[in-house]
């Protein structure tokens, strides 16, 4: 049996690591032994759950830098400030990665935002496969995607950022005696790519030419089911982070509309639960079922996650998406151009959220989008494409099984 080595270096929160762990329990469901190396380990028990994987921490990145140009329109530019910025702190993140492999000794690397991990490895000595829903891994192509389609970006602009990170990593390299890169491409020519996600939702889906769509991974049968208030209307879900500008002023939206709301809110406070739960709008402060909340909504809110985003358009549910980050950003213009969802215009500061809301509600088109959008993924089956997915990693790691 074979040992998967799982790297997560960049990216915040752990929807990374909850979107592996069905994959990783199959994989050591048939024998394997997975490894988690994981950015962030605060809150990796309650993460993991009854899953007892070994865990590590991965290399990070802790520096500031000022000064590089902004905005970030590609990949490259996520690197630069990354640690592929001057050759000391890169060579210092790569040595610490190849300490552990050489103690794991994985028979296969599996990388979900990890550029120091994929190039630590970039000697071919272990099978190297990406993982994740898209944002973080770029088609193999020169240059690579500007992450901002609505802005005109130059070529020179982008082949100027790449240069710089294809340099400091090539430095690297030549130390440690290892091929180097031709083009920044060279580094996610990897052994499989796993893109889970869906066509329709990948921001670079127009440069990877024959690519092979898993879907997303549904962790959703975890978390509590609290009633919806016993009012008539359609049932709107909100998965919304108290910290966002507007979620006070969305609740007090949602609490003018003839509907009944259910809002998840991480961290919540007993305050802001006691002021605006009212007849139509309960809180829950603890993380809600999701196969719960998609099989009784008619509505959703939130700000784009593209798990969430997909999964909600899977079971045919029109959204309010309210991104925060560029990842999100591009979500909400995938399912947008889908008509599948509503959003503040560009730079508006002062969103009419119940005006938003009141178009997915009483605007049909909004719906019939999103049960046009699951009919054609009705036949999706999560656990058989897990199951193929495994079985691929047995390939990758020579198992004759």
């Amino acid at each position: 049996m074979g040992t998967v080595m799982y790297a997560w270096e960049l990216g915040a929160n752990y929807g990374h690591i909850l979107d592996f762990l069905p994959l990783a329990s199959r994989l050591r469901d048939r024998g394997h032994k997975v490894i988690l190396v994981a950015r962030d380990l605060s809150r990796i028990e309650s993460v993991l759950g009854e899953h007892d994987f070994a865990v590590l921490q991965a290399p990070v990145w802790r520096g500031k830098l000022q000064g590089l140009p902004e905005p970030q329109v590609s990949y490259a530019d996520i690197m630069l400030r990354a640690g592929f910025y001057e050759k000391g702190g890169l060579a210092g993140l790569e040595g610490a990665w190849r300490q552990l492999y050489a103690l794991a000794k994985p028979d296969l690397l599996m990388v979900d935002h990890g550029p120091t991990a994929l190039l630590a490895a970039f000697d071919g000595k272990v099978p190297r496969a990406l993982i994740g829903n898209g944002f973080f891994m770029p088609p193999p192509v020169v240059p690579l995607p500007n992450m901002r389609p609505w802005l005109q970006v130059s070529p020179q602009r982008l082949a100027s950022v790449e240069n710089k990170v294809v340099e400091v990593a090539n430095d690297v390299l030549q130390d440690l005696d290892g091929p180097t890169l031709n083009v920044l491409a060279d580094l996610f020519r990897v052994d499989e790519t796993f893109l889970c996600t869906l066509r329709e939702i990948d921001p670079y889906h127009e440069s990877r030419e024959g690519a092979r769509y898993r879907g997303p991974i549904d962790t959703a049968k975890r978390g509590v089911c609290p009633p919806w208030p016993s009012v008539e209307g359609k049932k709107v879900f909100g998965y919304l982070s108290p910290k966002f500008n507007g979620f006070e002023k969305i609740l007090q939206a949602l609490a003018s509309l003839p509907c009944a709301s259910l809002i998840y809110g991480p961290g919540i406070t007993d305050k802001v639960i006691k002021e605006n739960t009212t007849e139509i709008v309960n809180i829950s402060r603890d993380p809600v079922d999701m196969t719960y909340a998609r099989r009784e909504c008619d509505l959703a809110i939130c700000h784009a996650g593209p798990g969430t985003t997909m999964l909600m358009l899977m079971a045919g549910i029109p959204l309010c998406l309210l991104p925060v980050n560029l990842e999100q950003g591009l979500t909400t213009r995938r399912a947008w151009e889908e008509g599948a969802a509503v959003t503040p215009e560009p730079g508006d500061k002062n969103p009419d959220y119940r005006k938003l809301m009141t178009r997915l509600i009483e605007e049909s088109s909004f719906s019939e989008r999103a049960q046009a959008f699951a009919q054609s993924y009705a036949d999706h089956d999560q656990d058989a494409e897990l199951d193929r997915m495994a079985e691929r990693c047995e390939e990758l790691m020579g198992e004759d099984k």
